[in-house]
């Protein structure tokens, strides 16, 4: 007779937050209130548990599952969290910093690789230059894309979204 396997503790997703800083233009403080917003830094946490797809075994419609909640999840919590008037006032070129949060280690390449979905949602969530929604993830001229891992208790991805320094 076989025996019960015992369930698996489900480690707890990031609670969503987002942080939203005003930039103010160059100079003094008093100035650059004055001058008014130039921009946003935006820092959400998505409540998405990421999975190297080269380490699933087994079932592949799991997979494809989990990729459709990725998507649904990180659209979702981008609409809800930043209001219009912030995602309106970004323009590229866009530097996006995006870290996995969990509980283990995981390798660089395949943290990059499990973030593709939350990484294809926000580029499709981003303003291009135009003011429409949507920048083209592959093109370096809108955005520069980069990775980080960090230990924490719970899943979740860090995403920091700031305009890029002028060269």
């Amino acid at each position: 007779m076989k025996r019960a396997r015992k369930p698996r503790k489900q480690t707890p997703l990031l609670p969503q937050a987002a942080r939203i800083t005003p930039v103010f233009a160059e100079g003094d403080a008093f100035l650059g209130l004055m001058r008014g917003v130039v921009g946003y830094v935006l820092e959400i946490d998505l409540p998405v548990r990421t999975y190297s797809e080269m380490n699933v075994r087994g079932n592949r419609w799991k997979l494809t599952d989990r990729k459709q909640e990725q998507k649904s999840t990180t659209s979702s919590v981008l609409a809800a969290m930043v209001p219009r008037e912030v995602r309106d006032a970004l323009r590229p070129t866009y530097v996006i910093t995006m870290t996995r949060l969990g509980p283990k280690r995981m390798d660089s390449d395949a943290a990059c690789i499990s973030m593709k979905f939350c990484r294809d949602t926000i580029a499709k969530w981003l303003p291009n230059a135009r003011g429409a929604a949507g920048i083209d993830d592959g093109d370096d001229d809108e955005a520069e894309w980069k990775y980080a891992r960090e230990l924490a208790p719970m899943f979740g991805v860090r995403v920091r979204i700031e305009r890029k320094a002028e060269a």
